[in-house]
């Protein structure tokens, strides 16, 4: 029986949009699949970034939470820790 897990992941509005894609499409690739993928958007993201962002979130496994402005990818990457709901998360 395997553990139910979390992905904690963070973007911003420096982050190429490209290179963010592949790392979303890699954790949809693997064999394990996390039962949750926790992203948080540090901060206003241009319009690349954002329809990516937008398309993720009719992914039911996927909860986006969006900070008004740019924290640092050190808290946004605690608030997408402290928002996983299992025990076991992968950063």
């Amino acid at each position: 029986m395997s553990k139910q897990f979390s992905v904690a992941m963070c973007v911003y509005g420096g982050d190429n949009p490209m290179w963010f894609q592949q790392a979303v499409d890699s954790i949809l690739r693997q064999s394990a699949m996390p039962s949750e993928i926790v992203l948080v958007v540090d901060g206003p993201v241009p319009d690349t970034l954002n329809g990516i962002i937008c398309n993720l979130e009719k992914d039911d496994r996927f909860r986006v939470i969006r900070l008004q402005k740019n924290e640092g990818h050190g808290l946004a990457r605690r608030i997408s820790v402290e928002h996983c709901s299992n025990e076991l998360v992968a950063l």
